[in-house]
C-alpha cells in the first residue's frame, strides 16, 4: 500500500528482500514461508520486477531455489498457470510448479455425490451451510453403506 501511494518506497522494499534473501539459510520454515507469501505478493503488485539473480544461475544456493519454488507455488494460487509463466522470466521456468490439471480421470468424478459437491463447492457465493450439509449427508451415506455391508451374510 506504502508503494503505492508513494513509488520512491519500491527501491527500499526491494533492498529490505534482497537483505533477507542474503539470509535465507538462517530462517526457519514459518519465516521462509511468510516470505514466500509476502515475496508473491510484492511480485504479483509490482508487474513482477524483482532483481531474480539471487534465484537463478551458478551462485543459486539450493535454499534460493527452494526458496523460489515455494514463492512461485504461492504465485499459481493468485495467477492462472499460463499467465504466471509468461510474466516470469525464462531462467525460473525450471523453479516453476506443473501446470495443475483437472480431476477427470479420477473414478470419483463419475459419481453423482462429484456433480452436486461441485454445484455446491463454488469459487464465488458458495454458501457453507449447504456444503456442510451435504458433507454431513455423504458421512451419513457412508456409515449407512458399511453397516448395510456388516449386515449381510456372507456366502
Amino acid at each position: 500500500v506504502c508503494a503505492d501511494k508513494q513509488t520512491s518506497m519500491n527501491k527500499l522494499i526491494d533492498e529490505a528482500f534482497q537483505a533477507l534473501f542474503q539470509k535465507l539459510s538462517t530462517l526457519d520454515e514459518d519465516c521462509l514461508d511468510i516470505l514466500a507469501d509476502a515475496f508473491a505478493f510484492r511480485l504479483s503488485n509490482n508487474s513482477f520486477k524483482a532483481d531474480w539473480d539471487p534465484f537463478v544461475g551458478a551462485q543459486a544456493t539450493d535454499q534460493a531455489k527452494r526458496f523460489a519454488k515455494q514463492t512461485l507455488q504461492k504465485l499459481q494460487r493468485l495467477l492462472e498457470h499460463q499467465n504466471l509463466m509468461h510474466r516470469l522470466p525464462e531462467a525460473l521456468h525450471a523453479l516453476a510448479p506443473l501446470e495443475p490439471k483437472p480431476t477427470s480421470g479420477l473414478a470419483v468424478v463419475s459419481k453423482p455425490q462429484f456433480g452436486r459437491m461441485i454445484n455446491l463447492v463454488r469459487l464465488k457465493d458458495a454458501n457453507p451451510g449447504k456444503v456442510l450439509e451435504f458433507c454431513r449427508w455423504l458421512m451419513r451415506a457412508e456409515v449407512d453403506a458399511e453397516q448395510s455391508e456388516k449386515a449381510e451374510p456372507s456366502l
